[in-house]
């Protein structure tokens, strides 16, 4: 099959002379991932891989509590896989730090402050230098703020001096470009260590997708019940990806919700103006509400994890006590908090995750049945 294979190119309706393919499977065959995971398994046998070192398809993700550490892993995996004729892509490498403050002090993923790097709401002033939004308390103006103030905030003004950021770090002989954020298999992973950056990108996808079929979703020529299932099925579907292992905030929740919400009613046809409630839409659409449709998502994986061997990789990440101190102040969600709470919530017990059946059953009971279509 791929002795001696040859290929050709058509470019504007011409055909290139033909020519040998000597390297990678054919494109388009149902053999071919078959054959790359063979190849992949073959390659890394002899190399001893642990939880914080994940390989998917030719993705590798190295994790470590220090640049040492991760060096050493990345010299390992470079130098076992260039041994047996493989190349890495070092523009393709990425680097991240998790954990730490921007130098630059923006720490929320939605309206920073340029001082604090918190969340501004209306009692808030905008810079007319860097265009970030400052808190009054932060701004350092006395009195009440108006419009048409000529502000600049401390920062521009070289009050507060931040530190030269890092773009590259070193690893081996290699320079590696540092990021503050990276899609890995779909999701977007930020240095803060925050689902806010992902649930951007999620619903600047489904947007995106929703765009694509505005014109069905849009026109008149379906029903609205059959309008909500196509949506479930291909907008939802892709704004709701990964979800089920975030530990979100009511934040998270609310923007998906009026991202979604704003969807439907264009659906629909109709607007706030209307005064009809999101509840009497819902019900056109037969569409139940995103935070109960995470709430069941996050059920469902965790009754597949409790069912998991304990040997498995994800048994062991979520047993895994992870070193260092504590900050002051309440902790972040984690996710196992989030999952408690909506078992706390739904009046389920984690022994009933062991039966399949029964957690699926429970899990399709607290839909509501009204929004339960087909």
């Amino acid at each position: 099959m791929y002795k001696e294979a040859e290929t050709s190119v058509n470019l504007e309706g011409e055909m290139s002379e033909w020519f040998k393919v000597e390297v990678g499977v054919h494109q388009g065959s149902v053999l071919s991932p078959l054959l790359f995971a063979i190849v992949m398994v073959a390659l890394t046998h002899d190399l001893e891989t642990t939880m914080e070192e994940f390989l998917y398809a030719d993705d590798l993700v190295l994790v470590g509590d220090s640049w040492k550490e991760v060096e050493e892993k990345f010299v390992r995996w470079k130098s076992a896989l260039e041994s047996k004729g493989l190349k890495v892509n070092i523009n393709k490498t990425k680097a991240m730090r998790i954990g730490r403050k921007s130098p630059n002090g923006v720490v929320s993923t939605v309206d920073p402050c340029a001082i604090c790097g918190k969340r501004v709401g209306r009692n808030s002033i905008q810079c007319r230098k860097c265009k970030y939004w400052v808190h009054k308390r932060c701004s350092g103006i006395n009195g009440r703020l108006t419009n048409g103030m000529n502000y600049e905030c401390r920062r521009c003004k070289g009050c507060i001096s931040d530190e030269e950021e890092e773009k590259y770090v070193k690893l081996g002989s290699d320079e590696i470009e540092l990021v503050k954020e990276f899609r890995y298999l779909g999701d977007m992973i930020g240095e803060n260590d925050s689902t806010g950056r992902a649930v951007t990108a999620r619903i600047r996808a489904s947007w995106k997708k929703f765009k694509e079929l505005s014109g069905t979703l849009c026109g008149r020529l379906l029903s609205t019940n059959l309008k909500g299932r196509l949506y479930k099925a291909c907008v939802r579907s892709v704004m709701c990806y990964g979800a089920e292992c975030w530990a979100m905030k009511k934040a998270d929740i609310k923007r998906m919700q009026t991202t979604e919400m704003r969807m439907i009613r264009m659906m629909c046809g109709k607007t706030l103006r209307d005064g009809i409630t999101n509840d009497v839409i819902r019900r056109w659409t037969c569409v139940e509400d995103i935070e109960e449709h995470l709430r069941g998502h996050r059920l469902r994986w965790l009754g597949h994890v409790e069912r998991m061997n304990e040997e498995s990789l994800i048994r062991r990440v979520q047993h895994k006590m992870i070193e260092g101190k504590v900050k002051r102040g309440r902790p972040k969600k984690t996710w196992e908090e989030t999952v408690k709470n909506d078992m706390k919530r739904k009046g389920l017990n984690i022994e009933d995750a062991i039966d399949r059946g029964k957690w699926r059953r429970r899990c399709r009971q607290l839909v509501d049945p009204e929004f339960v279509s087909g």
